[in-house]
């Protein structure tokens, strides 16, 4: 329920607001005259009206989970020179009470009758939201992207999920529209292909994906959660054809490269798929993961962790390109499988490349794995990336830079005119070496001149260019 006034925009001059009569030992519901908030303190009282106001408040009961959910009063009283709310929390948690513009409240007159009158002196300061918030449910998306030299998103779906909503095919749920011989990604549910699904909490439970259409290229699945809670256990992306199965947080993204090859496995339809079940042991945390020169032939790959649980194995796996890892050596086996912390390292044998990038994969017992962050090693300096922007100038307000030999990771690039002040700035992933070619589209208001631009590399190293805009 939401208290609001309608009518004149009361002004000081000419129509200020009239006194509001409050009767004996009874309630009067007044509403904010001011398109702006009102300092309770600032209130003219007369007769036995007390210093106590009372508010509903939307939020009081409100949250994601709550099995009420409605609101409830709450009483406005003086405390020292300022007042409080009671109950404490929902609209007026961060102590700032004030009546907001289009807010009502209840007075009472004890004893004997009286008023309440607002002036402009009346007026607070600022403005706060005391109504309910537009309610975000938890969300899963899942976007299929083809890995070019810069990804491109292909196709997506969402599952949004509440307790509000049904499990099964509804009015809420959008069919899919495929996008014809091209790639495709929907969601399989009661026998149709959907877009959307709006679900309940899910307990144990599936999502199955059916993805279509595929070629023999690299791909990459992103699950995005968005305000997931923990209340609906834990969530694994699994890949049916590799047996791997990934723990998605409640807010990041979850990037998960795949190839698809002449195996039927690795281009079957319903591949991949969400597990919902309850929570289990916290798995493994990687604390710190390195890799470094040993020779011209090897390399040193170590890390810690904590929380080691009920592991199997670990696994260092090694890309050329940063997208397509293998397995390198023998798996290690975990040394302190009791929730304790543990460091390990291992040599890479083969690391002739002048480029080479690691991670490590932890294997639990039940078959479902964690990956470590991606850590590169750059053993000479006679391959470092080059930096080049053609055509210079610059045409179409678009820079076409072309690097040579990159490193695969994230990318910075910050452009600042000659006086070293920073215009512009962009963060970019590469995903292989050899040629990686990118396109920064600058700002339209950027005026006439030279500028310089600065890359910084994923291991910190820098590089600079000019470039010309006519």
């Amino acid at each position: 329920t939401t208290l609001r006034t309608t009518g004149t925009l009361y002004q000081p001059i000419g129509n200020a607001p009239q006194s509001i009569p409050v009767l004996a030992n009874r309630m009067e519901c007044i509403g904010n005259p001011f398109a702006s908030a009102v300092d309770f303190s600032k209130l003219t009282r007369t007769g036995g009206v007390q210093e106590v106001y009372y508010i509903w408040d939307p939020t009081l009961t409100t949250s994601g989970f709550s099995a009420w959910g409605l609101g409830g009063y709450r009483a406005i009283v003086r405390s020292g020179n300022g007042y409080i709310a009671v109950p404490a929390g929902g609209s007026y948690s961060t102590g700032d009470i004030q009546l907001q513009s289009g807010q009502a409240f209840f007075a009472r007159a004890f004893n004997q009758p009286g008023s309440i009158q607002f002036s402009e002196t009346s007026k607070g300061t600022g403005s706060r939201l005391v109504t309910r918030d537009q309610t975000v449910p938890m969300s899963i998306r899942a976007n299929l992207t083809v890995m070019a030299s810069t990804p491109i998103l292909l196709d997506g779906v969402i599952s949004q999920i509440d307790s509000s909503y049904e499990s099964g095919i509804d009015i809420s749920d959008a069919v899919k529209l495929t996008n014809g011989s091209a790639e495709n990604i929907s969601i399989a549910s009661g026998g149709q292909r959907l877009f959307a699904e709006q679900r309940s909490f899910i307990g144990i439970d599936t999502v199955q994906y059916d993805i279509r259409n595929l070629r023999r290229t690299n791909y990459r699945l992103e699950i995005i959660p968005e305000q997931l809670n923990p209340v609906i256990g834990e969530v694994r992306l699994v890949d049916r054809f590799t047996g791997a199965q990934l723990l998605l947080s409640s807010s990041d993204t979850l990037y998960y490269p795949f190839v698809v090859n002449t195996d039927a496995g690795s281009f079957a339809s319903n591949r991949f798929y969400l597990l919902f079940r309850p929570a289990s042991v916290l798995p493994v945390r990687f604390t710190d993961v390195y890799a470094r020169p040993e020779n011209e032939t090897s390399n040193e790959i170590g890390w810690r962790v904590e929380q080691e649980i009920d592991l199997d194995r670990y696994v260092v796996e090694k890309s050329k390109d940063g997208l397509l890892f293998e397995p390198v050596g023998v798996a290690v086996l975990p040394t302190n499988n009791l929730g304790g912390s543990a460091q390990y390292r291992m040599m890479d044998l083969q690391a002739q490349t002048s480029i080479s990038t690691y991670r490590i994969k932890a294997i639990n017992r039940d078959g479902s794995s964690l990956y470590s962050r991606v850590v590169t090693v750059r053993k000479s300096k006679l391959e470092v990336s080059s930096l080049q922007i053609i055509p210079n100038p610059v045409v179409d307000q678009t820079l076409h830079i072309y690097l040579t030999n990159p490193l695969p990771g994230d990318y910075s690039f910050v452009i600042s005119d000659v006086t070293g002040k920073t215009v512009q700035q962009f963060t970019r992933k590469v995903y292989s070496g050899g040629n990686s070619k990118l396109e920064l589209h600058v700002s339209n208001v950027m005026a006439v001149g030279q500028y310089i631009l600065k890359v910084i590399e994923p291991d910190g190293n820098q590089q600079h260019g000019s470039f010309i805009i006519e």
